[in-house]
């Protein structure tokens, strides 16, 4: 599978994405014809060597430079209409819709506002997007940090991080980083927003080639770097891979019953799942190790159950890698009640399997074996 790693260092804007995906060989005069279609004929575009640090990247030219806005609502009505990959077409209508939903509802949908007025520049960025992705053939996007600046700009006292980014990058992970500049603009994120999710992380691949680019800041530490790695994955298109957390912690003073009511309220707070196991300690004293697997938005939640309700002075965290079945539930009705059904996909077939609550509360109503209400519910799955 040919996969396009996005790798800002620490940056990303449309302009940066254009440029790194000359370098992997798109060719950027067929996007000015398709800019051309699109009513401005005066447009061109080129990709000039620029230093940035010690590195040699491309950087993106545009004349005339286009200071006028467009009505991006209308131009998605001409973009569709383009004759064009319907991938491509697909992706520049989405980095456009989230960035216009983005703005909407930061401006509370006031006419006037970012919500329907942009500049051309995004058009474009838009459009080249789709058409790097369709051109070089890539069938997966993944991405490596995401680093975000603190602060405010000392001009304009205006967030460096800008609200719209933030907005388009919720439930990524976020690093912050000292650089203070604007590292990541609302196109960059709306970028990212279309091309991954937030579990799409990369992990392993083959690097093919690779890209830099740079855009117009300076940065009074590091350089204003992208990169994109095109490269060789091996993906099964029905697994998700997605970063889940584990904190572990062990304890040789705690009773059974205090350990299930701790294991009940992590449970209750969004725990994935609570494992106990005993173990032998110091004096040959039988201890217990708690193993609670989450999101990384409920460590906090979950840190403070295991400090109040139970005698651990210390948990251990570990962030994991975990592949996972798509999966969906449904109800099941039948002459004894209904049940819950999880399904899950596999290559060539399905699995099913029961919510255990349901059945067990079936079996006592009916006065009947566990065993029997599966059975009963298998019967009814196949006819």
């Amino acid at each position: 599978m040919k996969v396009l790693v996005i790798d800002p260092l620490p940056s990303l804007s449309g302009d940066m994405f254009l440029s790194a995906g000359y370098g992997l060989g798109f060719d950027i005069l067929k996007l000015e014809k398709v800019i051309h279609k699109l009513g401005f004929a005066d447009f061109k575009v080129k990709v000039v060597n620029k230093k940035a640090g010690h590195i040699t990247a491309n950087s993106l030219k545009i004349s005339p430079q286009h200071s006028s806005y467009v009505d991006l609502k209308q131009v998605i009505k001409k973009i569709t209409n383009l004759k064009l990959d319907k991938k491509a077409i697909g992706i520049a209508v989405n980095v456009i819709k989230n960035l216009i939903a983005v703005e909407r509802e930061l401006h509370k949908g006031k006419r006037g506002h970012r919500g329907e007025i942009f500049s051309l520049d995004t058009v474009i960025d838009a459009l080249g997007t789709g058409m790097i992705i369709t051109e070089l053939g890539v069938e997966k996007c993944f991405y490596t940090q995401i680093y975000i600046p603190q602060g405010f700009n000392p001009d304009c006292e205006y967030p460096l991080l800008a609200p719209a980014t933030l907005e388009l990058l919720k439930g990524y992970q976020l690093n912050y980083t000292e650089i203070d500049q604007e590292l990541i603009t609302p196109t960059g994120a709306s970028i990212i927003n279309t091309l991954c999710t937030p579990e799409d992380r990369i992990t392993s691949f083959h690097a093919v080639k690779i890209s830099y680019s740079t855009g117009n800041r300076i940065f009074s530490k590091g350089a204003n770097l992208l990169r994109l790695i095109l490269g060789e994955g091996e993906f099964q298109e029905n697994i998700i891979s997605e970063e889940i957390y584990q904190l572990i912690t062990s304890l040789d003073d705690i009773t059974s019953e205090d350990l299930a009511y701790a294991q009940e309220k992590l449970f209750s707070s969004g725990a994935l799942d609570v494992q106990i196991s005993t173990y032998y300690g110091k004096k040959n004293r039988i201890g217990f190790t708690i193993v609670v697997l989450c999101r990384y938005e409920k460590i906090k939640s979950l840190l403070s159950i295991l400090f109040k309700h139970t005698s651990t002075s210390g948990v251990r965290c570990q962030k994991l890698q975990r592949f996972v079945l798509p999966r969906g539930i449904k109800k099941l009705s039948s002459s004894l009640g209904k049940v819950g059904v999880k399904k899950f996909i596999i290559p060539g077939s399905e699995k099913y399997k029961f919510e255990y609550q349901d059945i067990k509360e079936i079996a006592e109503i009916n006065n009947i074996p566990l065993f029997e209400v599966k059975n009963h519910f298998k019967n009814k799955l196949n006819t």
